[in-house]
């Protein structure tokens, strides 16, 4: 069996879901192959847009919103699709054609203009899975043409309901695979010790964050702060704090093996990330996050109550203190499955 997964390096999500994938094929023997679109597509081009997604989603979240707002438009996402060879069409082609796989997963929307092309010119070619690295709020360029698309796979019932209303698809192509994270990294907590706690700072603001670490600095708790992509605001808070036992600096964690012994992370929703805490029964704290992308996500936290979405720095501190944690830990159950992977493949390989 051969798997070619397509994937995208534009921040971490993308990569998380089709390194996971790899992994799990590559286990089960496999022949396995993974395209990142950067490494693929025009290099001014990746360029310029891996800039421009940092500027709008992180430095101006304003103008992501409005971007994600004005192009979820399926017939935009059809018109793209529509377009006679692309730049890179021919080189999707040879890929395909050296590769020869039987199964093609797409983590990144962008793929599937190729895949479209390809698979118009070749109907009995590859069976093809789209994994929607997105929750509740699904951006219409992970449309395509039911006849080319034999699967997706989504977080959550919720999302299942609304990918099949918003593009018009069957519910039985619309699979609830979760998130894919390997099994190794799945943990049922038996209770949550809200003295144990993350913090990962991207995009998370000076004023909240000082705030809370000085809250903090009077509670019995074990505080890890992480940079992850926020270098100016890990200075200050380090110059200032750096000397307070309780809390650890780091560069970098390897977050998926830390959260087995996190139980509290406050942090932006990226999917991923959002993905390894209902994972490892770890609730969020969303003091920010990015609007239109990122809000499904908090939508979903909200909906099976798995954490809360505040920058209220009072309010934070009032749940904080007097929320029962224990009592979020059921909901993790009804999200989160541990064979993720492997629903993936045995539905792409099922009829």
């Amino acid at each position: 069996m051969r798997v070619l997964i397509l994937t995208a390096s534009y921040w971490s999500w993308h990569n998380a879901a089709a390194f996971a994938l790899e992994k799990c094929y590559q286990r089960k023997g496999w022949q396995t192959k993974v395209v990142d679109l950067t490494d693929f597509a025009n290099k001014i081009f990746v360029k310029l847009t891996q800039k421009s997604y940092k500027i709008m989603s992180e430095d101006i979240p304003i103008l992501w919103e409005k971007f994600f707002n004005l192009t979820d438009k399926v017939f935009l996402a059809k018109l793209i699709y529509s377009l006679k060879d692309p730049l890179w069409q021919a080189k999707f082609d040879e890929l395909v054609s050296n590769f020869n796989p039987d199964i093609v997963i797409s983590v990144y929307p962008f793929w599937n203009l190729v895949v479209k092309g390809y698979k118009k010119k070749y109907k009995n070619s590859f069976r093809y899975g789209i994994v929607i690295t997105d929750a509740i709020n699904i951006q219409s360029f992970w449309y395509i043409d039911d006849d080319i698309v034999d699967r997706y796979f989504v977080i959550d019932d919720l999302t299942k309901e609304i990918v099949v209303e918003k593009f018009k698809v069957s519910p039985d192509k619309v699979v609830v695979s979760f998130f894919p994270i390997l099994p190794e990294f799945f943990v049922d907590k038996r209770h949550i010790d809200k003295k144990k706690m993350m913090i990962l700072l991207t995009a998370l603001k000076k004023d909240f964050i000082f705030s809370i670490l000085e809250y903090f600095k009077y509670k019995e708790i074990e505080v890890k702060i992480v940079k992850w992509r926020n270098d100016k605001l890990y200075e200050k808070v380090k110059h200032k704090l750096g000397d307070v036992e309780k809390f650890a600096f780091y560069d970098f964690l390897d977050i998926k093996k830390e959260l087995k012994n996190i139980w509290i992370m406050i942090a932006k929703a990226g999917w991923a990330l959002t993905s390894e805490c209902i994972a490892t029964d770890t609730p969020m704290i969303v003091p920010y996050y990015i609007w239109g992308q990122e809000e499904g996500n908090v939508k979903l936290i909200y909906n099976y109550g798995l954490g809360f979405s505040d920058n209220d720095i009072n309010r934070v501190k009032f749940i904080y203190e007097y929320l029962d944690w224990n009592k979020l830990l059921w909901n993790f159950k009804k999200v989160k499955k541990k064979d993720s992977c492997e629903i993936v493949y045995d539905s792409l390989l099922s009829n």
